[in-house]
């Protein structure tokens, strides 16, 4: 076999169209691990949402937190036995509203964001949620507290700052910030399930809602769906957390498929530059190529050799790729920026899968084009390589 420092020597001897063709692959490998980091925030601030044993009750047919359960239903579910109960012996069910507000009342542009309406019980269901500044609201009080990338976003809503919802001319003071392990509910304002019931002038035991979430015991997921498909007064659909919010990173994979698109334009004039870079590197080495023939080495040494120098100059372009990556998104503030898609927001988070993509898009480039020059090189006449 052709020693490999061979292959990599030879770069060398081009250096001009080989640093081009590094180059663009280097664009390719960039525009497709930034990409990633975009896809890989968005994504984890969905499942980090996720609660172990949480399930999430929507009304039949509906996927999101849109639909409406009205308190029947909600009654009925919260006296099935296969619910967990907290240290007091309560059920772990916490029906929930989400309504639209403006965060920004007196900008001249409307913004949107979401109030999660939910009681006390919810702070046990989604156990993840921790008080950082101040405390949480208290029922009767029409209290308001805040997620912390919200409070971001939006410095307006700064505990001790007062906010009104819609019409209504009460106040609602803004008591506290809280963070929930970096999830999407950071995006949202909690508030008390019945305060917003009183609002509504509905009595807050017949309050419907959005969406319920809930705990489960382990192991009575099954027995809980069946209980729900043969009561014919629910028309209700069990999902698990992780399910739920799996199907809410969509947006995410409908992202990775658009930047993909992107990145395969891009690597198809990469892949043509590499291409171009060993033809050349052929038409120049013809007397090389013969004496190697000479020397022993068969035609797939000759193919090996070729393919293995196109593939080292593709991960080098990979390996600046990636470091320019990183430059970008360090230089942008992309590590430290918020992101919105809908009313989430997320953050820029580079994780150790997108090197390791960017890396097998890099050589794979570089294999591709190589492999015909490759070809062509093996194929190569040795007496007339050697008259060259």
């Amino acid at each position: 076999m052709v020693p490999i420092r061979y292959s990599v020597r030879s770069l060398g001897q081009r250096l001009t169209s080989s640093a081009m063709t590094a180059l663009s692959v280097a664009l390719v490998v960039m525009v497709l691990t930034i990409l990633l980091g975009f896809v890989d925030g968005m994504r984890r601030t969905l499942m980090q949402a996720v609660g172990i044993d949480n399930y999430i009750l929507l009304y039949r047919g509906v996927t999101v937190e849109a639909g409406f359960i009205n308190h029947e239903t909600l009654n009925i579910v919260r006296a099935r036995p296969e619910i967990a109960t907290n240290a007091k012996g309560e059920p772990l069910i916490s029906p929930e509203l989400l309504i639209p507000f403006d965060p920004t009342p007196d900008a001249p542009r409307a913004s949107t964001a979401t109030i999660r309406a939910m009681r006390a019980i919810g702070y046990d269901v989604h156990n993840k949620i921790n008080v950082v500044e101040g405390r949480r609201p208290i029922r009767g009080n029409n209290e308001w507290i805040v997620g912390q990338r919200l409070l971001i976003r939006y410095p307006n809503l700064h505990p001790g700052a007062t906010m009104r919802l819609g019409r209504a001319k009460i106040r609602f003071p803004i008591v506290g910030v809280f963070s929930d392990n970096g999830s999407a509910r950071e995006s949202e304002v909690l508030m008390d399930f019945d305060d917003l019931a009183v609002i509504n002038h509905v009595p807050p035991a017949e309050m419907g809602a959005t969406s319920v979430h809930l705990v489960l015991k382990p192991g009575y997921e099954d027995q809980f769906k069946s209980a729900l498909r043969e009561d014919d007064r629910l028309k209700v659909d069990l999902y698990s957390e992780r399910e739920f919010y799996e199907h809410a990173a969509g947006t995410s994979n409908q992202l990775r498929e658009l930047g993909l698109i992107v990145a395969i334009i891009l690597a198809i004039g990469a892949l043509f530059g590499a291409m171009n870079t060993m033809y050349s590197a052929v038409a120049r080495r013809k007397r090389e190529v013969g004496t190697l023939r000479v020397l022993g080495f068969g035609r797939s040494n000759v193919l090996t050799a070729f393919i293995v120098e196109s593939a080292v100059l593709g991960l080098c372009g990979g390996v600046i790729g990636e470091v320019l990556a990183v430059i970008v998104a360090h230089a942008t503030g992309l590590e430290s920026r918020l992101m919105t898609v809908g009313n989430m927001m997320f953050s820029f988070d580079l994780p150790p899968s997108a090197f390791s993509y960017g890396i097998v898009c890099a050589v794979f480039i570089g294999v591709l084009g190589g492999l015909l020059p490759a070809w062509q090189a093996s194929r190569l006449d040795v007496v007339d390589a050697l008259r060259d």
